[in-house]
């Protein structure tokens, strides 16, 4: 899948990190795909995703979109610690 998006993004976008890009989109089709199952791990990829998509936006000079991502993943630590308790 990160193949296939990387080729994607690479021939098909403008996208100046497409790599990157690829990483995080494959890192959130699986967060999903382990929420789904009510695997309490996902919410360790969102946090990942999250960073990654911080870099990727900070790295383009889009602040608002890096602060958007900073606020989801405090969303996501914040779904960790709820679903350990349970």
């Amino acid at each position: 899948l990160f193949l296939f998006c990387w080729f994607f993004f690479t021939n098909y976008t403008d996208n100046s990190m497409p790599a990157l890009d690829s990483l995080a989109t494959v890192l959130i089709i699986y967060a999903t795909i382990l929420m789904i199952h009510k695997n309490k791990d996902c919410w360790k990829i969102w946090m990942i995703a999250d960073v990654v998509y911080v870099a990727l936006f900070l790295s383009n000079r889009m602040y608002l979109s890096a602060s958007l991502y900073v606020v989801f993943f405090f969303m996501a630590r914040q779904g960790y610690r709820q679903w350990n308790r349970l």
